[in-house]
């Protein structure tokens, strides 16, 4: 288990997108100040998920971010997430502690999921 809290990663990650490329479109619902975004639903059924974060770049792209602190993995949240991606031109990335990258990469393999990106953050 990571001391991080979900609002401290997702601030650093768009801290770094931002110094990347100014001109992004951040949304979230974990830090004040952000829009919310729409929830991703599976069409069959609805059930569907809130990213942790969702960032649009120059309207084209989109890259979805799940931060995952402790061992409780929802695998259909990133199955949806990472074809709503793939679907729209974007990349979905998992945001793990340093402690967790192992298991999540097994997870990633035996679950064959071939375009989830893998970021940690120290313990």
């Amino acid at each position: 288990m990571s001391l991080l809290t979900k609002e401290e990663v997702v601030q650093a990650v768009i801290t770094q997108m931002k110094a990347y490329d100014e001109d992004i479109l951040v949304e979230t619902k974990l830090l004040e100040n952000y829009k919310a975004p729409d929830k991703i639903a599976w069409k069959s059924t609805g059930v569907g998920f809130f990213p942790d974060l969702k960032i649009t770049i120059s309207a084209e792209k989109i890259m979805l971010y799940e931060v995952e602190l402790s061992n409780k993995i929802n695998i259909e949240k990133w199955r949806l997430f990472s074809l709503t991606a793939r679907k729209e031109n974007g990349d979905f990335t998992v945001v793990v502690p340093e402690s967790m990258i192992g298991r999540v990469e097994t997870i990633i393999a035996e679950k064959n999921f071939k375009n989830i990106k893998l970021m940690f953050v120290p313990n």
